[in-house]
């Protein structure tokens, strides 16, 4: 007699975790998920020789979905955490119904929503529904932790608004996935695959709007919204800057009069370490104090030069802050002025293919190595590296 199998945790509880929080999820995300990417994609194949999970393909994508969830749920459902069988039912049954019908739209915002999620837990920014409070109007937050809400969450806390009438309730016309309130700021969470994604510019002001307006209610202060891009390919960054349109009839996603700041990060590990650094308080200024000095610092106010640091000499951009608003700006003037040695950027190593093909002509480049980076401002900023810590835990569990 088979001995009953236990889910209550692991590498396969990760999985099925993220299952009931997105319905479906691209095979891709099993290297985003905390511990090591071999032991996830070994998880994965018990919970599939189990019955638990299926893959299917379409549009270009695998995606992994519960496998008869009615008939198989009660051998797994009590490992679950309190609540997340009705998140399922009320919310990610409907992405599962989806992503199985086959359209390709919605199986690559499932895909990408279900990737953001991952990245977001594993840089330990608080995602699950089991330590993430409700986001709704006068909800405190602990001005220590960092949340994330997808954009289920945001529409409905819309709905909740107490002034919101007519048409200020409805903000369906936005592509954004999610946001995170964190101590390191709020942000708007966009993603792209392999291409530009259609852009309403007054849908996404309204969105970003309400993202300002429900931060207020739960920190009781004001702060600042700016966005954060999670992107595939980051040759796409320069047709983001240029605001490309290909196709005419329609607008695609642009940077420009919607979030202050936005900033640009690879859907990889990588991307996973930045999440981790940007929820943290005054990381900006910690990675600014490697390239610049205080006073250049205050020298670059009130230039007509968008740049970080100004010595009197050079126009000092620290694209290590991967802000694409700012470097749209940068490289305009310095296009416009044609002098390349006024204009100095750094970047880390992940960024450089990018930039010398955008702006390799226009400003000298500074490469800085990422990983050495980072582990020498974890050190100084008191930074757990959770990524790590969370692998060692992994390693504490086995599968049973």
């Amino acid at each position: 007699m088979n001995a009953k199998k236990n889910y209550s945790k692991g590498y396969r509880l990760e999985i099925m975790k993220l299952l009931y929080m997105n319905g479906a999820i691209s095979y891709n995300t099993l290297k985003l998920l905390p511990g090591s990417p071999l032991m996830n994609e070994r998880a994965y194949r018990k919970l599939r020789d189990e019955g638990v999970v299926e893959l299917i393909r379409h549009a270009g994508r695998r995606m992994i979905i519960f496998k008869n969830y009615e008939d198989k749920k009660s051998e797994y459902e009590e490992y679950m955490p309190l609540g997340y069988s009705d998140y399922y039912y009320d919310k990610s049954k409907e992405i599962r119904t989806k992503v199985k019908r086959g359209t390709p739209s919605d199986v690559e915002r499932a895909a990408r929503c279900g990737e953001v999620l991952a990245i977001m837990h594993t840089a330990g920014i608080n995602a699950y529904m089991d330590n993430c409070p409700k986001y709704s109007w006068n909800q405190p937050y602990s001005p220590n932790e960092s949340y994330y809400h997808n954009s289920f969450d945001i529409k409905n806390a819309s709905i909740q608004y107490p002034s919101y009438t007519g048409e200020d309730k409805n903000i369906a016309s936005t592509r954004i996935i999610g946001c995170v309130n964190s101590p390191g700021g709020d942000y708007g969470v966009y993603s792209v695959s392999k291409g530009l994604i259609e852009w309403s510019r007054s849908g996404e002001l309204k969105a970003a709007t309400h993202l300002k307006r429900l931060s207020q209610s739960i920190y009781n202060i004001d702060r600042n919204v700016n966005a954060i891009l999670y992107i595939k390919d980051l040759m796409l960054i320069e047709r983001i800057v240029n605001n490309e349109n290909i196709k005419r009839t329609v607008n695609l996603i642009s940077i420009d009069n919607v979030y202050p700041e936005m900033y640009a990060l690879p859907i990889n590990d990588i991307g996973i370490k930045m999440t981790s650094l940007l929820k943290e308080e005054l990381w900006k200024e910690h990675v600014y104090s490697k390239f610049i000095t205080e006073a250049e610092y205050n020298n670059a106010k009130g230039l007509t030069v968008a740049c970080d640091g100004y010595d009197g000499k050079h126009y000092k951009l620290v694209y290590c802050v991967p802000d694409i608003t700012k470097l749209k700006l940068f490289l305009r003037k310095a296009q416009a002025d044609l002098d390349f040695e006024k204009y100095v950027m750094y970047c880390f190593d992940w960024q450089e293919k990018h930039i010398r093909e955008m702006a390799g002509h226009l400003v000298q480049i500074n490469v800085v190595p990422f990983e050495e980076f980072y582990e020498q401002l974890c050190k100084k900023m008191f930074i757990m590296n959770n990524i790590e810590s969370k692998e060692e835990n992994r390693c504490d569990q086995p599968e049973t």
